[in-house]
């Protein structure tokens, strides 16, 4: 059985082969003592004596293959040649002799070798200056002796799985924070590596005496940095943690790794211990492109998995770092390079802390937004699964102008990376197809050839053969199991045409249908248009067609519109969707959208989740650069409902449009767009400033709402936002089970006829701001016995309406009195509204309007 040492022993033997007689920092191994070499498939061709025939045709490995290719060209080309007959005798038409001579074909096949004045590429260990992104480079996976081996053992399998890019040409592994200083083993064959790292697991037997002891991570990078014999530009450092190390000075090292352009990434266990300095590996990591990742000790596997998978895409074209503090919102717009496959996923990586997460991090989350402003991918931090970072692995297209918006919520306690405050990291990658990376790469035609006899393993156009074989004698097997399956196919391919088809001179002559070139095409156009490949891992919202009148019911399933003006607060509307988010959660809502109006340049953004929904506002805050320059400027909130009206992305029947206004209309003709709503049975609902900031039209929302149901609340600046938190706590009961609207003037009370618990209740006394005319109200709630259960007085700060969440029993039958006093005969508008959550199977009617 051939052993590991053997396996070293062989590698060992190729490198001094590909390299020279360097010296290896790799593992010292004893020669063997032995006369006889290890009997392993690495041994020389000409010691294969199966294949002493060949060996003697031609004795290096090149021409070896040069060979075998020739030999399958020839071979193939005997193949179309029968083919080419057995097609061309199989056609003709056995009455017309006259056409059927025998003809003499010369075939001739050529094989040569096109010798191509190319310089192979040289390896650059120790100078940055002719460093690019395309340059072969190595992948060091250091894992600290303190984590599970099970983990390690995951890690390597993903690296072997995922690490595809022929920019990695070398695997090198080591094992750190032991008692022993173990080396670093390099590796030209990604099989080596893992038959090595699985060698070399955390050893318990090998860990450092004291959990107070620092890791000496640093020294495997200083190792890797000394090494001279394998590529280090554009080169991956993969670390996985659990020690750390101390405060040290870190300045020559990042000089070093910034000058030959090395990444650094870590994962590290946030139960972790030894050292002190928990963000000193995130400064080298965020000198050097890289990212630091920290998770929990349960969630470290799947860390593992997604951070190796991302950063499997080696190539990098977005690294940001912003410094931030408190909460606000960042966007940036890319265009993912273009690629052959756009289907294949990129890397989107977020950190959001040098540290472990803590409570100083209230919230963050993100979105991409296309040039049309659909939502592509959004996410929201959740503390039990995303650590201190967003993974993500989003499919984009080629040429598409994207805007990411990432919106965070620090505290004002807690560790600062300066006196900016914190940091927040963006890296974006992709793996370039090897196509777009041989156009990338520059060549280097000097007069210098390589000879043919050069080793394989160093012939750069063999170099994707050189990975999937290392050895020479696997390298004749893979060819010829190529050879297998081409003539096979060929086989496949007379045996169809030969046995299978119809022999009958006359069968052109049964009648039947025929297809012609035009009609082909045109079929298989349409078979085409009519297919729909899903081009994203993330859509914004199910597809919906609004509902028919007819078929819409309370319990149908809605959606939620939440629009706001641009002249708003920013902390207004932050709470606002903190709220909705908070109390919205009946599952009849299974949409939600955000508008932002009065503004220059918006639209409606439809949502699948909550979560989408509160970053889509979060993004899309009020904003000073895209006000209406003048007062005179009417608000444009009455063209959002229309826009609404027409979407086919989310359903309309039932749907709560809520709206939060400072700048009142001018004069419009509603009655269409009240008939639209009340259609749909649409509710409207707005929470209105009563110091506008444009407009004349104080009551034209008022009038959609009563015809809708719904109601029109007023109030003032300094008690807007306790409005905005009560109306939207009464609309998260989303069954209306009383509505009533009443003409009123002077003294007087109005009762409402029994109803069943409620657990909402809103009263408005004027469709307007409150003016001196009304003087004074107030409800009662009694049950069947007349025992006044519920009561309520207004007060100043009640604005033109009362809220009430009053604790009443199921079962149970209730009258409600409203009092109220007006200083004229001037007739105002009373309404009075009941919500449940419980589900209701009918509307009720609109008043007349």
């Amino acid at each position: 059985m051939t052993t590991l040492r053997d396996k070293l022993y062989a590698e060992r033997q190729l490198n001094k082969h590909a390299f020279g007689n360097r010296p290896s920092v790799s593992r010292n191994e004893d020669m063997p003592t032995s006369n006889e070499d290890p009997t392993t498939d690495m041994d020389t061709i000409n010691n294969q004596k199966d294949l002493a025939l060949l060996n003697r045709v031609a004795d290096s490995q090149f021409r070896k293959i040069i060979l075998i290719g020739s030999l399958n060209i020839i071979i193939l080309g005997g193949f179309v040649a029968a083919l080419f007959f057995l097609l061309f005798l199989n056609h003709k038409d056995p009455h017309n002799l006259s056409d059927n001579v025998s003809t003499p074909v010369s075939s001739a096949t050529t094989v040569y070798v096109h010798t191509t004045n190319i310089k192979s590429t040289e390896i650059t260990t120790t100078s940055g200056s002719d460093c690019n992104p395309t340059t072969p480079a190595t992948l060091l996976f250091a894992y600290s002796n303190d984590i599970s081996p099970s983990h390690i053992e995951d890690a390597c399998d993903w690296i072997y799985t995922y690490f595809t890019s022929l920019k990695i040409i070398y695997f090198a592994n080591i094992r750190f924070d032991t008692t022993i200083d173990d080396p670093i083993y390099f590796h030209t064959d990604k099989f080596y590596f893992t038959e090595s790292v699985k060698t070399y697991l955390p050893d318990v037997m090998l860990s450092l005496p004291s959990q107070r002891t620092e890791s000496n991570v640093l020294n495997v990078i200083r190792k890797f940095l000394a090494n001279q014999e394998y590529p280090l530009c554009g080169s991956i450092l993969y670390i996985l943690m659990k020690r750390l190390p101390n405060t040290k000075d870190i300045s020559d090292l990042i000089q070093q790794l910034q000058q030959l352009h090395i990444f650094v990434y870590t994962v590290t266990d946030t139960n972790s211990f030894g050292g002190t300095d928990q963000s000193l590996m995130c400064e080298i990591t965020h000198a050097t492109n890289g990212f630091c990742d920290f998770q929990t000790t349960e969630a470290m596997q799947n860390e593992i998995h997604q951070t190796v998978l991302e950063i499997s895409r080696t190539y990098q074209f977005v690294s940001q770092s912003y410094q931030v503090s408190g909460s606000g919102v960042i966007n940036a717009s890319f265009v993912r390079p273009a690629q052959g496959n756009q289907s294949e996923t990129m890397s989107l990586v977020i950190t959001f802390q040098n540290h472990g997460t803590d409570d100083n991090l209230k919230s963050v989350g993100f979105l991409i937004l296309r040039d049309d402003n659909y939502v592509v991918l959004s996410d929201y931090y959740n503390k039990s699964t995303n650590g201190n970072s967003f993974l993500e692995h989003p499919v984009l297209k080629n040429d598409v102008t994207y805007t990411i918006y990432i919106f965070y919520k620090y505290g004002e306690r807690g560790r600062k990376l300066s006196s900016y405050g914190f940091i927040i990291h963006l890296k974006m990658s992709l793996l370039v197809s090897e196509s777009l990376q041989t156009e990338n790469n520059s060549v280097d035609t000097s007069d210098e050839l390589k000879s043919e006899f050069e080793p394989v393993n160093q012939q750069h156009h063999l170099v994707l053969f050189h990975r999937v074989a290392i050895s020479q004698f696997r390298k004749i097997v893979l060819i010829a199991l190529l050879n297998v399956i081409i003539l096979s196919i060929f086989a496949g391919v007379l045996f169809v045409l030969v046995f299978m088809e119809d022999k009958s001179p006359h069968s052109n002559d049964k009648e039947g249908t025929s297809t012609t070139v035009s009609q082909l095409t045109s079929t298989t156009g349409t078979q085409l248009t009519s297919t729909t490949v899903a081009q994203f891992s993330f859509t914004t919202v199910p597809s919906f067609s609004p509902l028919l009148p007819d078929a819409c019911t309370p319990r149908s399933n809605s959606t939620f519109l939440f629009a706001y003006s641009n002249d708003l607060p920013f902390d207004l509307i932050e709470n606002a969707h903190d709220w909705i988010q908070e109390f919205i959660s009946n599952k009849k809502i299974v949409c939600f959208a955000n508008r932002r109006f009065d503004s220059t340049d918006d639209i409606i953004h439809f949502h699948k989740s909550r979560q989408e929904f509160g970053q889509s506002v979060s993004a899309f805050m009020p904003n000073s650069a895209l006000r209406f320059s003048s007062r005179d400027n009417g608000s444009d909130v009455l063209s959002l409902i229309p826009s609404f009206l027409t979407n086919e992305e989310c359903p309309l029947c039932g749907s709560i449009v809520y709206i939060v206004m400072k700048r009142y209309p001018n004069l419009e003709d509603t009655s269409d767009l009240i008939q639209q709503l009340r259609q749909h049975h649409i509710f409207v609902y707005t929470v209105t400033d009563t110091s506008p900031s444009g407009g004349s039209e104080q009551s034209l929302m008022c009038e959609i709402t009563r015809a809708t149901n719904g109601f029109c609340d007023f109030q003032t600046t300094e008690n807007l936002q306790d409005d905005v938190y009560q109306t939207i706590r009464v609309l998260s009961r989303v069954y209306q089970i009383v509505t009533k609207s009443y003409l009123v003037s002077g003294q007087g009370r109005v009762n409402i006829p029994l109803f069943n618990r409620p657990l909402s209740i809103v009263v408005t006394f004027q469709n307007r701001g409150r003016d001196t005319n009304f003087q004074s109200s107030n409800y009662t709630i009694v049950d069947n016995s007349l025992e006044v259960k519920a009561s309520k007085i207004f007060t100043q700060n009640c604005g033109n309406s009362v809220f009430d969440h009053p604790i009443l029993q199921y079962n149970v039958t209730y009258q409600l009195s409203v009092n109220y006093a007006y200083g004229s005969h001037k007739t105002e508008v009373l309404e009075v509204k009941m919500y449940s959550s419980d589900p209701v199977d009918y509307w009720l009617p609109y008043p007349d309007f």
